[in-house]
Parts: C-alpha cells; sequence; structure tokens
C-alpha cells in the first residue's frame, strides 16, 4: 500500500508495524565493519581468554621456580613482588579494555534507540571501534614485551642460583680442608704432649728410686763409705737425667713454638679465605642491587686502620661512592659493635675523606659463619650484613 514519510515519529511507528524492514534499513545505513562488530568484540573476548591462560600458565611457572629456591628468600619475594605488579598491571589494562568494550556497547543501544542520529552516531562509533582495536593492538604488544621481560629475568635469576650455589661449594670444600689440617695438627699436638708426659714420668720413677736408694743408705751405716760412693754414683744419675730431661724440655718448646707458628699460618690462611669468599658474595650482591664495581674490591689502610674490603661503585643512576666491608671467619655480637662503633665516628669518616673516599659510603660486615647474636646486634646497630649465601640485611649509608 502507499504511504508517506512526513518525520521520524512516522518513520519509527511504520518500522514497529513492519519489523522486517528495520533489519533491511540497518543493513542499509550500518557499514560492513559495524555489522561486524559483534564477532570481532567476540575475537577480542577469545583473544583476552587466551591471555589469561597464557597468565595463569605464567604464574604457575612463577610458583614452581619459587619452590625450588626456597634458600634465596630475598630474591624470591622480589620475584614475586614483579610478577604481582605485572598481574596488576594486566588486570588494570583488562578493566581497561572491558570498560571500553562496555562503552561501545552502550553506543550501539543508544544508536538502536536513536535512529534519528544514526549518521552523526556512526561516524563515531566506527572512531571507537578504530580506538578500540589500537588498544587492543597495544595491550598484545604490551603483554608480548612483559612476558619475554620475565622470561629474561628468570633465565638471570637462575644464572645467579647457579653462581651462589657454586660459590657455596667452593666455601665447603674449602671450610672441609682447613678442618682436616686443623684436625691433622691437633692430632700430632697430643702425641707430643702424650709423649711428654710419658717422659715426665719416667723421671718422677727415676726419682723414686733415688729416695729409695737414699733410704738404704741410712740402713747401711756400717756400709758408710760404699754407700757414700753409690750415693754419688745415684747423684751423677740424677744429675745426667736432669740434663737429658731439660733437653727434652727444650726439644718440646721447640716443638710447640713449631706448633704455634702453624696455627698462626692456619689462621692467616682461613683469614685470607674469608676475604675471598666475602670478595666474590660483594661482586654478586652488588649486581643483585643494580650496581658495579669500578674496581675489584681490595683492602684499604685509613689512619692506620685496616679495611678488609673497599671499592669504589656506581648505581642505577649513576651515581658513584664506595662500599665497605669488615671480614670475620666467625661472626659474633662484638665484632659487629666494634665495627660499628668505627664507622660511626667522626675521626674515622673525616679519615675516609683524606683518603679519597667520598659519600655515598655503604657499609656491611661479613661472616664465614655468622651467629644469631650477631644477627640481632646488626638489626639493632643498623649495619649492613653478609653471609656465604649473600645479603642478610641492607647496608647502611655512613655518608
Amino acid at each position: 500500500m502507499a504511504f508517506t514519510v512526513r518525520d521520524l515519529d512516522d518513520l519509527i511507528r511504520l518500522l514497529d508495524r513492519h519489523p522486517q524492514w528495520l533489519e533491511a534499513l540497518r543493513q542499509r545505513l550500518l557499514t560492513k565493519e559495524l555489522m561486524q562488530s559483534p564477532k570481532t568484540l567476540r575475537r577480542v573476548s577469545t583473544r583476552l581468554g587466551k591471555v589469561e591462560k597464557a597468565l595463569n600458565s605464567l604464574t604457575e611457572t612463577v610458583k614452581t621456580l619459587t619452590e625450588s629456591v626456597t634458600a634465596l628468600t630475598e630474591a624470591q619475594r622480589r620475584t614475586e613482588e614483579s610478577l604481582t605488579t605485572l598481574r596488576r598491571e594486566f588486570l588494570e589494562q583488562r578493566a581497561e579494555t572491558e570498560r571500553r568494550f562496555a562503552e561501545l556497547a552502550e553506543a550501539q543501544r543508544r544508536t538502536d534507540e536513536r535512529m534519528g542520529r544514526l549518521e552523526e552516531s556512526l561516524a563515531a562509533l566506527a572512531e571507537a571501534q578504530r580506538r578500540t582495536e589500537e588498544n587492543l593492538g597495544r595491550l598484545s604488544e604490551a603483554f608480548a614485551a612483559h612476558r619475554q621481560e620475565f622470561l629474561e629475568y628468570r633465565a638471570e635469576t637462575e644464572r645467579r642460583f647457579a653462581e651462589l650455589a657454586e660459590a657455596q661449594r667452593r666455601t665447603d670444600e674449602r671450610v672441609g680442608r682447613l678442618e682436616e689440617s686443623l684436625a691433622a695438627l691437633r692430632q700430632e699436638f697430643l702425641e707430643h704432649r702424650a709423649e711428654t708426659e710419658r717422659r715426665f714420668a719416667e723421671l718422677a720413677e727415676a726419682q723414686r728410686r733415688t729416695d729409695e736408694r737414699v733410704g738404704r743408705l741410712e740402713e747401711a751405716v756400717a756400709a758408710l763409705a760404699e754407700a757414700q760412693r753409690r750415693t754419688e754414683e745415684a747423684v751423677a744419675a740424677l744429675a745426667e737425667a736432669q740434663r737429658r730431661t731439660e733437653q727434652r724440655l727444650d726439644r718440646l718448646e721447640a716443638v710447640v713454638q713449631g706448633l704455634a707458628a702453624q696455627v698462626g699460618r692456619l689462621t692467616e690462611t682461613m683469614g685470607a679465605t674469608a676475604e675471598e669468599e666475602a670478595h666474590d658474595v660483594l661482586l654478586t650482591v652488588l649486581r643483585e642491587r643494580g650496581m658495579k664495581a669500578l674496581a675489584r674490591p681490595a683492602p684499604l689502610i685509613v689512619d692506620g686502620w685496616e679495611i678488609d674490603l673497599a671499592a669504589p661503585v656506581e648505581d642505577r643512576e649513576g651515581q658513584r661512592g664506595w662500599v665497605l666491608v669488615e671480614v670475620k671467619l666467625r661472626l659474633s655480637a662484638d665484632h659487629v659493635w666494634a665495627w660499628a662503633s668505627r664507622v660511626g665516628s667522626e675521626g674515622f669518616r673525616e679519615a675516609l675523606r683524606r683518603a679519597g673516599v667520598e659519600g655515598p659510603v655503604w657499609v656491611y660486615i661479613y661472616g664465614l659463619r655468622v651467629t644469631r647474636e650477631a644477627e640481632e646486634a646488626a638489626e639493632q646497630a643498623a649495619m649492613g650484613l653478609l653471609w656465604p649465601r649473600g645479603e642478610l640485611r641492607e647496608p647502611v649509608k655512613i655518608l
């Protein structure tokens, strides 16, 4: 039948009477891209599902890595924090995308309700679709970049774990060899002491026999001359025994002095070993903190005081300073307080400046073996603490 469309209301009423016309009108007015928007949204949703599955897989990988390196708690915490930040950023990006998808759906709903302003809304909706595709592309690129960064960080973490394990193995081997040497030296000392005690017993027995002879001399008054002769002989024998005893004592004194010298050399060897281990641990910790040593850590004499390890360093921002380390074989609380008192004195800091050590200066104390009391003292004194497995407490800055 014939009809006349006078205004928009007439058109709407006609579309309400003939719903099949609405689909035909929509196909004529909407572009191909807008007609395919629902399909595009489904593809975006599918890609987001894949991204979420990939993120879940990464989370499982991080969990497995965390369980395998429980001995390095601090490194694990930083890894978990990095992954948490990555997941939070991803969730924020996904929420932003979903919000924008909701805005697009709202725009679509308003388009259906406001057919009169369809031509103007089409341009806005096409622009919104373009921005959505751009955002989805940037999201995919950001996810790929974050995943690559995580894989590189995980590889670097595993490499550092391997280096720490190798350093610990070398430390255990060196300590084992030192313990074996000390045990052999102690056994030799015990054998010398047993031999000395045996010779002292022989001398005491000789003295006892001499006393018995003197007793018999008193009983044999009739044979005074003979007894006198035997007494003189016994005295001569006793003098000879005394002379031999003094010779043995001289030899024993020489042995003890040699033992003391060996113990001194052993102490120096263990001290040098501790400084070597502290050197390796310090370089590892500096790398983990994003710092690099500008020269090999080495002893430094400041105002007559020897600092076991000192090195100029540079942090991530390019700021240069120094790191100082006091090294002990078995670290006690007294060692911690003594070092804290030393670095806290104004005279020591002035001596550092005269020696060319300019701030900032980070201070550590290292122990091959660290007692619980030493850890507590380092906490109370706000002192950086190192041991063969790495950093137990962050360093203090004194300048």
